[in-house]
Formats: C-alpha cells, structure tokens, sequence
C-alpha cells in the first residue's frame, strides 16, 4: 500500500539530506549496488553498463555511477507518488517493465528487497522511518515484480 502523507512527509524529512544532489544520491546509490553485489556478485552481468566487469573492478566503473544515481532518482521519483496508489502503481508499473528486458527472473529481482531494505534503513534513524521506508520499498517491488514474466 502507499504511504499516508504524514508517513511520507515525515519520511523525506529524514531522507531528503541523502538525495537531494547528485553526489548524494550518488553515494547512496553506490552504497546500494556495494551491498547487492556483496551479497549477488552474479547480478553484475544483469547490467549491460558493466559487462565485462565482476565484484573486483565493478565499483570502479562509470557504468555503476549511472546505475547508482538513477537507482535513488527512481526511488525518489516513487516516493514523490507514495501518497497516491494510482500514480505509484503506474510508476511502479513502468520501472517493472524496464526489468524484463534486463532479463532478471523474479527471485533475482526479490532477492535484491532485504538488501535495499538495510541499505535505505541505515540512512533514517527515526523507528517509525525505518518502518515506512520497509512498508513503502516492500510494496514497490512487489508491484514491479509483477511485470516480470521469468
């Protein structure tokens, strides 16, 4: 389900320090994909940015700077809709059917919930934050799991 505005506004106020730049949101976005390859170093090869890249040097890359930045301005941009189920689904749905053509299954992409989950939480302190940020990113990929046919 999406957020109450309170729930969403008191959420922001705690995150917005961590994507208002570019160079914030790059950083939380390398943080992120640090975390996911940590845990799934075969998913690199999901990205066509880092082909030919694996957990030694993928870090490094300026393919990873990319997908880092447009990680956060995504989850920025569902965030921005969290308040209205309509608008989320929506954009939920078109980030979902950007997945299929990276030729992720389902699992893969599930796989990857926990991983953000802890990486977002450590950037709100507030339990009802960290709550949120659990409800809202759990909800997200789920509707975007759906367009995912694999």
């Amino acid at each position: 389900m999406a957020l109450s505005k309170v729930e969403l506004e008191n959420l922001m106020t705690e995150l917005k320090p961590h994507v208002e730049t570019q160079d914030k949101k790059l950083a939380t976005g390398l943080a992120a994909y640090t975390a996911l390859f940590k845990a799934h170093p075969e998913y690199i090869s999901h990205f066509s940015r880092l082909q030919g890249l694996d957990a030694s040097n993928v870090m490094k890359s300026e393919g990873i700077k990319h997908y880092a930045t447009t990680l956060v301005e995504a989850v920025v941009k569902m965030l921005d809709e969290a308040a209205d189920k309509n608008k989320l689904d929506a954009v939920t749905k078109k980030y979902g059917q950007d997945h299929v053509t990276r030729q992720v299954t389902k699992t893969e992409f599930m796989n990857g919930l926990p991983i953000f989950i802890s990486v977002f939480q450590g950037l709100v302190s507030e339990p009802k934050n960290k709550e949120s940020l659990k409800k809202f990113l759990d909800y997200i990929f789920k509707e975007m799991c759906i367009e995912i046919k694999a």
